[in-house]
């Protein structure tokens, strides 16, 4: 029967008469170095993440803004059939479309599926104008927006 042995090669260094197995001072040094700019590296990434997002969400009036750009465009063919408080209902084509008020945010509704147009919504007031449609918004940061929509055709 034949045996083979393999011996495992271990940096060692030499203590009087023993041999001590590990890691010399120069490899633990290198271990820290990396380990520490690991760490430094990702301290950084997180913090800039945050810093995004909270900046990011500080700037309400650029998504209000968008929202009204948005909006108008997509309701050009759309005729107005009815205002609520927290809902509009609108007639494309043969299909009912809703502007409507839900949670924290506003979202259209069509075809069984919804599309948020708006987030961070707190309170929201629709009402009836003469010829338009007031848009009165107030979000999570506390401003409060207004619009005035016309041209529907009225249903």
């Amino acid at each position: 029967m034949w045996k083979f042995h393999q011996k495992l090669k271990i940096n060692t260094f030499q203590f009087g008469k023993h041999n001590l197995a590990g890691f010399t001072l120069l490899e633990g040094m290198v271990a820290l170095l990396i380990l520490s700019c690991i760490l430094l590296l990702a301290n950084t990434v997180i913090k800039s993440t945050v810093a995004i997002e909270v900046g990011a969400g500080k700037n309400s009036q650029v998504e209000w803004h968008l929202f009204l750009n948005q909006f108008e465009h997509i309701s050009t063919e759309w005729q107005l059939k009815k205002v609520e408080p927290e809902k509009l209902t609108f007639r494309e084509g043969n299909k009912l479309v809703e502007l409507s008020f839900y949670k924290n945010l506003l979202r259209i509704r069509k075809n069984g599926g919804y599309e948020p147009v708006l987030t961070r919504v707190i309170k929201t007031r629709f009402s009836d104008n003469e010829g338009g449609v007031d848009f009165k918004i107030k979000l999570e940061d506390g401003k409060e927006y207004c619009a005035t929509f016309y041209g529907w055709g009225r249903q």
